[in-house]
């Protein structure tokens, strides 16, 4: 805990600074005896250190230097394979799942802006339709007497209206 009550005292932008210090601290030892056992051309520690088993100096030489960098050639009459049988498949849906959510975020920024209609809003009657359906639609029936008169269909009302006209 004293460790982590120091590295909070020291703060954020200095934290990477201790990190990268420390892992210097630690690496550079090694990274200079390595150098210093290249310099003396010898592969023999670092075979060994790779586990192989070479217990004499190995010397490197302009020879063995040239092969075990030389890139490999086809031998005469072989052929390349076109298709690698051990390489990872291909998983297609990644680009897909990416192709579907780039079109649906292109889809809904149109409907947003008006460029393309919406299929689910619930349609809306433009003022000048409405304008239209009320001009076109029968006049009401006067003002209801009553409850009951309210409750009618306009059929029954305008029987009773015709029944009570010869009456007046």
């Amino acid at each position: 805990s004293a460790i982590l009550v120091a590295l909070g005292g020291i703060g954020f932008i200095k934290l990477p600074l201790y990190i990268i210090g420390a892992m210097l601290l630690i690496s550079l030892p090694s990274m200079v005896l390595a150098s210093l056992k290249l310099r003396l051309r010898n592969l023999g520690p670092l075979l060994d250190a790779n586990s192989w088993a070479v217990n004499t100096r190995a010397r490197m030489n302009m020879v063995l230097g040239a092969t075990l960098t030389s890139s490999a050639r086809l031998p005469q009459g072989a052929r390349k394979r076109g298709k690698d049988p051990f390489a990872q498949k291909r998983r297609p849906w990644i680009p897909l799942m990416i192709i579907l959510v780039v079109a649906a975020s292109v889809y809904g920024a149109c409907v947003q802006a008006g460029v393309v209609k919406n299929p689910f809003a619930k349609e809306e009657p433009r003022q000048d339709q409405a304008a239209g359906a009320k001009a076109d639609a029968k006049p009401e029936a006067p003002a209801a007497k009553g409850a009951e008169e309210a409750a009618q269909t306009p059929a029954a009302a305008q029987a009773e209206a015709k029944a009570e006209a010869p009456a007046k």
